[in-house]
């Protein structure tokens, strides 16, 4: 059973009873969570959860009031508890009581999330008896990870109590909490407030336990720079993660410092901090040799001058520029690929330039000869990007597992399939430096009229052209089915995209496939699909209007292992499909039949009122005439 990819091994399980104990072995069960968005409702329920005991539980949004949580603290914590390693609540409606007779059976847990627990301290009764802080201080001693993010009610007492009944926390989360940065002496009465949370009181938190705390999580915050330099300036502080998604008064200033003092970060999360420039990415490249992990995605104010440098961080990993609409190619492939002789990031395994429209063939022939080891490649919305690249990718990378050309409207079956005599035949050689049309309205003047710079364009040119050349040579026809490891594959809005390529997809292990807004994929290609990639557990085909019940009843009948259906705008899906689907599909979590005109909605009440594993159902003028 190890051996098995999880999906496999459910199936697996489900040929016999000496298989399905088999897959029960507790070794098999490490990286597997179970969620349950609402408790059992039964005894018969509740055990045959208990049996697998399972390490990571998540009760998503879960009523905690109700009977049928004393039913399953009764009989599930007792058999869980022991195995227990991450417990999370995310949302849960949980009372106090509760929380402490749930968690002090849990004497394993290395992690607790109490993420939006708004009536687990709205009260402010929360560990107010000695007896239940030493009940939690016994059972949490070694919880390392703890999340308190976006909690309405949290204060300085309710703050400073959760955090000493786990006294070795390393990994802290407070994002989207309502803090308040201003001084101490803008409030009146004690330090720690009952009615305010502070961040001068998690300062204090920081500050006595410097020498464990590793990670940190204020994403969503009003923290600025004065804070920051002073979160750096803590005595023995040595961060290995810091994350800031969407700290707007962040700035350069507070930023430069950070990195100057810590020099031991390998995560660094900064996406949307829209203040941020080329001073910050500087400080970056030239103090955070250590960093595997850099998200700058929505920095607009990043330009090329400091994307080139980054083939300085030759540890990093993990890389996400989406959205930084002023970079052009030429820079980036330094910053990717070295200059002068110096190495590029040849360790890097996730790279997402999303929505950077002067990305181009010429950066992804680059890239794909320098990193090897990319497992994630997200081009979406890249409008430089054809079939040239796709060919490439298909040589080169061969471990990708996801793989996005969402919005990339010049890859055609041809680049899918490999026919490199009708890719250089149709090739345009009258675009610019970023791979867009000079003659367009879109660009200003400046661009369209314009002297050659230098020779960097024609030396481009030339080189990309050796590099065709080179393809051209090479006899192999490069499908894009040889990329083996794929397990996503986006191919939303290639308008180009047909039935031909499509067809002749061949997956053993390929999860999700999009392909939303594809005018050209009708019901010929799903039931390709359906007998050529059996594993496929995410199929959307939004807006494909040739798409109907033909293809569709295929893909219910064959994909059995199929959780999640986008089926919206499909107008000539009927109830054919949805009487199918309450037959077939007895693993389907996710479905959207939203503005299907010839689907009614009595067809949509049945599947709800009967499909209970159904947790999610988009269903928006079904059935309209709109």
């Amino acid at each position: 059973m190890q051996y098995v990819s999880v999906s496999d091994r459910k199936e697996l399980s489900r040929v016999n009873k000496t298989w399905y104990e088999a897959s029960l072995d507790p070794r098999l069960l490490q990286d597997t969570v179970v969620v349950l968005h609402s408790l059992p409702s039964s005894a018969e329920e509740t055990a045959r959860i208990c049996r697998r005991r399972h390490p990571h539980l998540t009760l998503d949004y879960v009523d905690g009031s109700s009977s049928a949580m004393q039913l399953f603290l009764t009989q599930c914590c007792d058999v869980m508890s022991v195995n227990l390693h991450s417990l999370s609540l995310k949302g849960s409606n949980v009372t106090p009581n509760t929380f402490v007779t749930l968690v002090s059976q849990c004497r394993s847990l290395t992690s607790l999330d109490l993420s939006c627990c708004n009536s687990l301290f709205m009260t402010g009764q929360l560990l107010e008896k000695p007896l239940e802080v030493a009940q939690l201080e016994a059972a949490l001693v070694q919880v390392r990870e703890l999340k308190l993010d976006s909690i309405r009610y949290l204060s300085d007492v309710m703050f400073s109590r959760i955090v000493g009944v786990c006294p070795n926390v390393e990994r802290l989360s407070l994002a989207g909490s309502q803090m308040s940065f201003h001084s101490s002496a803008a409030y009146s009465g004690p330090s720690k407030s009952s009615c305010i949370f502070t961040f001068q009181n998690v300062l204090g938190f920081i500050e006595a336990h410097s020498s464990q705390l590793t990670s940190l999580d204020l994403s969503r915050t009003a923290i600025n720079d004065i804070w920051i330099g002073m979160l750096a300036e803590v005595s023995g502080l040595q961060l290995q993660e810091l994350r800031l998604v969407c700290c707007r008064e962040v700035t350069n200033t507070g930023m430069t410092m950070l990195c100057r003092h810590m020099q031991s970060l390998a995560v660094l999360d900064l996406g949307q901090c829209t203040e941020l420039d080329d001073e910050t990415l500087y400080a970056i490249s030239r103090n955070l040799h250590e960093l595997r992990f850099l998200n700058l995605a929505g920095c607009r104010c990043i330009s090329n001058n400091s994307v080139s440098s980054l083939y300085k961080l030759q540890r990093l990993e993990t890389l996400n520029m989406s959205a930084c609409y002023s970079i052009a190619p030429t820079a980036m492939m330094i910053g990717l690929c070295g200059k002068n002789g110096s190495p590029g990031l040849s360790h890097m395994t996730h790279l997402d330039v999303s929505c950077c429209s002067y990305v181009n063939d010429e950066m992804v022939i680059s890239i794909c000869a320098v990193l090897h080891a990319l497992r994630h490649l997200d081009l979406a919305s890249c409008f430089g990007v054809g079939d040239i690249s796709v060919q490439f990718i298909v040589k080169y990378l061969k471990q990708l597992r996801y793989l996005s050309f969402a919005w990339c409207k010049n890859v055609t079956d041809n680049g899918m399939m490999g026919y490199i005599d009708n890719i250089l035949q149709h090739a345009h050689h009258d675009h610019d430096d970023g791979g867009l049309c000079k003659c367009t309205r879109s660009q200003h003047s400046s661009l369209i009229f314009r002297r050659p710079s230098k020779n960097e364009p024609v030396e481009a040119s030339s080189k990309m052209n050796a590099l065709i050349d080179d393809r051209k040579n090479d006899s192999h026809v490069y499908h894009i089915s040889e990329l083996l490891h794929l397990r996503v594959l986006n191919l939303t809005a290639c308008i180009k995209v047909t039935d031909i390529s499509v067809k002749e997809l061949r997956y053993l292990e390929l999860k999700s496939l999009y392909l939303t807004m594809c005018p050209q994929v009708s019901d010929e290609a799903l039931v390709a699909v359906s007998r050529n990639i059996p594993s496929l557990e995410t199929l959307h085909v939004s807006k494909c209007g040739k798409v109907g019940d033909r293809g569709l009843l295929e893909v219910i009948d064959r994909l059995n292992r199929l959780k999640s259906l986008n089926i919206s705008n499909c107008n000539a899906v009927t109830n054919r499909t949805i009487e199918r689907l309450f037959v077939k599909c007895g693993r389907l979590r996710e479905l959207d039949v939203s503005f299907c005109r010839e689907v009614t909605p009595e067809a949509i009440e049945m599947l709800e009122n009967n499909l209970t594993h159904l947790c999610c159902i988009q269903k928006r003028l079904v059935g309209s005439s709109f």
